[in-house]
């Protein structure tokens, strides 16, 4: 389990809301977030699909670093293209996620 706080969240043009913050750290051993890890939020699952730090694309976090993540709701349709979600789609996510901003989520 991986505890992620989040700072502040951002609404970025298709490409959804963008949760930024740090892993904390919950024992001696630092896990890090990575790509396909998910949390059920509000009885709804997200899925991470990207991570960055420093506008660096990451294939997991680094300690003490911040990260920004781009996720997927469960349930709904998939799309090809993740940079192409409607201001709808945004704004379901926003919506989501606005309520953890100062708050841990605990992906698996």
């Amino acid at each position: 389990m991986v505890n992620y706080f989040i700072g502040e969240v951002y609404k970025v043009d298709r490409m959804g809301a963008i949760p930024v913050g740090v892993v904390v750290e919950r024992s001696a051993k630092f896990i890090p977030l990575k790509k396909g890890m998910k949390s059920v939020i509000d009885g709804k699952t997200i899925e991470i699909v990207s991570l960055e730090s420093h506008h660096e694309q990451l294939e997991e976090s680094k300690k003490g670093t911040p990260v920004a993540i781009s996720f997927i709701i469960h349930g709904k349709k998939k799309r090809n293209n993740l940079g192409n979600k409607t201001e709808a789609e945004i704004e379901e996510e926003y919506n989501l996620i606005k309520n953890y901003i100062n708050k841990e989520i605990i992906f698996n």
